[in-house]
């Protein structure tokens, strides 16, 4: 056998054309034993198949059906014994004898709908079929097919469709939010600037009402149209008038709102913020609750509860007053002289933020959380639908509270996402860590919003708790650019790849800028 290096690398070439010849006679086709899902085959060349890809199904005497690609994988087969394969006259004649094994793409996906004029079918069921000629679905098709997503409620624009090569527009169901919904994405990711085209979309287009609890202040500028948006017309001059329904509540402004009075909070809730233990603490807790029981139901100050425990001339009302002073509680900015947010609760509003990232201490941010969710749980007989909005969720019901008013806070957000739904109340979660957020709220997510996640251990974390989104869409995340999610569960009619774009309002917060790492 030649070791000469050109007769290596011509024979070489010749291998590689002839296998080229025979990948590329290879055919494009797709079949299905049970009508719903397809497998297919492939030229190894294609760039148009691979998971997240809209396809159309083209069968003999019946009409085409879009389906979408789930998994893509190269295989290996078998092409049969070739002798005497004409190559051209730039290569020559090869003579092959024996098996020759090619490349091929190969791989499975679901069936969404036949493609009919001017309407999308649902595809009948159990119509079995073979050689389906596959090709890249038309931008057309997939805008149809998309724009099916308002069909449970109003269609919420969210951005755009990805792999698609026109621009397609991309929706929400407003409907699917009756179910909770989780948006994961890492820091870089876009996920603040999504979260708020959801809420700017959802407060544009619906009546649901929201309280966003803001630990960043992020959405503080909810209420103002972003200078580039043109506010004479379209969507500007709607959210200019939705937006007069926006109530931003901030602890540095006492009209805001944003504050508590001490007999907002219930006698479990208050005894946890004094860190009394019914069984450690047994006589100051028994003194305290009887305190509080003089009280009645009349609005009081923690200031209120002081003096009262001060004219107390036992040992217990003095290690209760101890308890006060040491603790500091009574100095938090948290604290009401007028007004309370559960005033604002039982307002008129459509949208409360509550720029919680304003208070100081992370106690006053768990007491203002675990206030909104108790409020809303002790009302829900009113069956009037709230959509909680909580961004940096892991602070607010994480998987393992470190402290007791904390998890007062998960205590509620676990009951309000396992029972809450069948009082309308709707929890949207956002969060960098999935693993961080308590399993019994996660796992009652049926929506999910997923940006750019480097982690695999995060990315297990989500596959596991969202096991009816395909793993092998799930994975596409880690290669996502700023912006571009995958969504899937009830807002959406199936998984769906879109970069999100035209945010309306002003954003709050924001990066710090790095100008520092530029040469002067």
């Amino acid at each position: 056998m030649s070791h000469d290096p050109a007769d290596l690398r011509s024979r070489l070439d010749r291998f590689r054309a002839l296998q080229t010849a025979i990948e590329d006679v290879i055919l494009a086709l797709a079949s299905s034993l049970d009508g719903r899902t397809f497998s297919f085959q492939a030229p190894f060349a294609t760039t148009s198949f691979f998971p997240g890809h809209y396809v159309t199904l083209e069968r003999d005497g019946a009409a085409p059906l879009l389906a979408q690609v789930l998994a893509a994988r190269v295989d290996r087969v078998r092409a049969g014994s070739v002798e005497g394969l004409d190559l051209g006259d730039d290569a020559a004649s090869m003579q092959v004898t024996g098996d020759v094994t090619v490349r091929v793409l190969a791989g499975e996906g679901v069936i969404l709908s036949e493609v009919t004029e001017g309407e999308v079918a649902p595809p009948p069921a159990g119509q079995a079929f073979r050689d389906a000629v596959l090709r890249l679905a038309s931008a057309d098709e997939i805008r149809r097919y998309l724009e099916t997503a308002g069909a449970g409620g109003a269609a919420l624009e969210i951005g755009r469709a990805l792999f698609v090569d026109e621009e397609v527009p991309a929706f929400l169901d407003a409907s699917g939010f009756n179910r909770h919904t989780f948006l994961c994405g890492q820091s870089g990711s876009g996920k603040t600037y999504a979260l708020g085209i959801v809420v700017e979309r959802l407060l544009l287009e619906t009546k649901l009402r929201m309280i966003v609890l803001d630990p960043n202040s992020d959405f503080v500028r909810l209420d103002n149209l972003h200078p580039d948006v043109d506010a004479t017309g379209g969507p500007g001059r709607r959210f200019q008038e939705a937006a007069a329904h926006v109530r931003v509540l901030r602890p540095d402004a006492p009209e805001s709102g944003l504050c508590l009075r001490f007999s907002d909070l219930d006698a479990a809730a208050q005894a946890r913020v004094l860190q009394l233990d019914p069984l450690e603490h047994r006589e100051e807790y028994d003194l305290y609750q009887r305190t509080i029981e003089e009280l009645g139901r009349s609005e009081y100050s923690l200031a209120g509860v002081a003096e009262r425990l001060l004219g107390d001339e036992s040992e217990e009302g003095r290690l209760l007053a101890l308890r006060l002073r040491n603790l500091g509680i009574a100095e938090w900015r948290l604290w009401a002289d007028g007004g309370s947010l559960v005033d604002e609760l039982e307002g008129d509003w459509q949208c409360l933020v509550l720029d919680v990232g304003g208070l100081e201490l992370p106690a006053e941010r768990a007491v203002l959380a675990e206030a909104v969710l108790a409020y809303l749980w002790r009302e829900r007989r009113r069956r009037e639908p709230v959509l909680v909005v909580v961004d940096e969720a892991h602070n607010v019901c994480p998987q393992e509270p470190e402290d007791a008013v904390t998890a007062l806070a998960t205590e509620l957000a676990v009951l309000i996402a396992g029972e809450g739904r069948k009082f309308g109340l709707y929890l949207l979660v956002a969060s960098q860590r999935p693993a961080k957020i308590h399993a019994n709220v996660l796992s009652q997510c049926e929506n999910l919003v997923l940006m750019r996640m480097n982690s695999l251990g995060d990315l297990d974390h989500v596959r596991t708790v969202f096991s009816h989104t395909p793993a092998t869409l799930v994975e596409q995340s880690s290669t996502f650019r700023l912006g571009e999610s995958l969504l899937a569960g009830r807002i959406v009619p199936n998984p769906t790849f879109v970069r999100f774009s035209g945010r309306i309002s002003l954003e709050g917060g924001g990066d710090v800028s790095t100008s520092w790492a530029k040469t002067t």
